[in-house]
């Protein structure tokens, strides 16, 4: 990270905290129940009115922030030129190809789209550990795909961190599968049941699990479906750090685009969803797959619902803008592994509700163990300066040292008790620079 910017330690920071927000807000939201027009409560697990709210999302934090751009740059009656030197947030974002093919998002937002369906919805079908274990992949997918796309030959911080971090990721859908005091043990497309046929319920959340592959076999589709989506929301990531890179396009142009495209095809697919019924499954009235009448009725019956999905407006549009400009700038997997780390914040944040800490296993605090070793790891943060301190100490003559050519090596005795200085001249850049080793004393001039 030494030859980082501020900008890109910035965006970040700003990532792994909007991916934990998000996290966090879409962990409440889909665990509040409220009541439907039909006098009923259901649980709030609309998975394509989310899905169509967070394309809307990137629209809007696109339009906004090209906006406070205008209006800086109006107000300070210049116009910032492709060849002047972009240190702003917002001229960071926008600057690049504004000529290119719109079009080229098209199949990565219908890609996103149909990944996020079959993960969301395909959960239903699988206990909730086992849909996060096969998500728990996606990290090594966009890794793989990311160096056969761009050929490049990655450090072996890289593979090992990434590796790590999917591994916490298996512990803690292991402790899902494991924890028996888990209530939603069926994910985020639990079937929550009318409060009226709910027994010993104290708060209207607890629900009797409704399990698909119990009553119709469907392990074996579930992980399928699953794993298919989960292969093509990697495909996705990497399609747009290609299309990004190649086409020099702005992030926050990027972002725009993928939200309009994929809110007309999230829109569009509202008109099928209705027709897809099946009361044991989706928790709406008469068994509908989604219902915007139902959608509405419990967003106005509940405060909580309206507030979480105003919250998530910030946290998805930040999220969304630095993704891309992370995928940009460095790569897709440096992205993707800032937004797994991003559960380690969540950890943090939401251990004070005690129905979380209830629902905790001991296997899930070693996952964020190894996911936090798994992020030090990946960006070389202690353990590599820490082993070049070590190898620094215990061969202070190797360091430093650059090709043959560039460097000529005399050993002289000095007059200091007659110990061994090793003078050596090495090309530093633009400048010839002497080293002496003495003993542990390294000096340059």
């Amino acid at each position: 990270m030494e030859d980082w910017s501020t900008f890109q330690i910035y965006t970040l920071l700003v990532l792994f905290v909007a991916s934990a927000c998000t996290r966090i807000i879409y962990w409440h939201i889909v665990h509040e129940v409220s009541m439907s027009y039909d006098g009923k409560y259901y649980k709030f697990d609309n998975a394509l009115f989310l899905l169509f709210f967070a394309f809307l999302i990137q629209i809007l934090s696109a339009c906004y922030f090209a906006s406070c751009l205008m209006c800086m740059r109006m107000k300070n009656q210049q116009r910032l030129d492709s060849s002047e030197k972009a240190d702003g947030f917002l001229q960071r974002v926008t600057c690049g190809n504004m000529k290119f093919n719109v079009y080229i998002f098209i199949l990565p937002s219908f890609i996103l789209f149909f990944a996020h369906v079959f993960i969301l919805v395909d959960s239903s079908m699988l206990h909730r550990g086992i849909a996060h274990i096969i998500e728990s992949f996606t990290v090594i997918t966009v890794l793989v795909l990311s160096k056969l796309s761009s050929r490049m030959k990655y450090s072996d911080n890289v593979w090992r961190g990434t590796i790590l971090v999917c591994i916490g990721h298996l512990f803690i859908g292991m402790g899902h599968k494991f924890n028996v005091a888990d209530e939603h043990q069926i994910g985020i497309q639990s079937k929550v049941r009318p409060i009226a046929e709910l027994k010993n319920s104290t708060n209207g959340t607890h629900t009797e699990p409704y399990s698909f592959v119990l009553e119709y076999g469907g392990i074996f589709a579930g992980v399928c479906i699953i794993a298919i989506g989960v292969f093509a929301k990697s495909a996705f990531k990497v399609m747009v750090e290609v299309f990004t890179k190649n086409n020099d396009i702005p992030p926050l142009i990027a972002n725009f685009w993928i939200g309009l495209f994929g809110t007309i095809i999230a829109g569009l697919m509202f008109i099928p969803a209705y027709f897809i019924q099946d009361k044991e499954l989706y928790s709406n009235p008469d068994g509908h797959y989604e219902d915007i009448r139902s959608v509405y009725a419990k967003v106005i019956n509940n405060r909580n619902i309206a507030f979480l999905l105003l919250g998530s407006v910030l946290a998805w549009g930040l999220f969304s803008i630095c993704f891309i400009t992370v995928s940009k700038d460095e790569d897709a997997i440096t992205a993707e592994v800032v937004y797994f780390s991003g559960c380690l914040l969540q950890f943090f944040l939401q251990i004070a509700e005690k129905r979380y800490r209830d629902m905790l296993h001991w296997i899930e605090c070693v996952g964020y163990v190894i996911i936090f070793i798994g992020t030090l790891v990946y960006f070389n943060l202690v353990f590599g300066p820490c082993m070049s301190r070590i190898m620094k100490i215990m061969q202070p003559s190797s360091i430093g040292l650059q090709s043959e050519e560039t460097r000529s090596e005399d050993t002289s005795v000095s007059s200091f008790d007659e110990m061994p200085i090793t003078k050596i001249k090495r090309k530093d850049k633009d400048k010839d620079v002497q080293v002496l080793y003495l003993r542990n004393l390294t000096l340059e001039y």
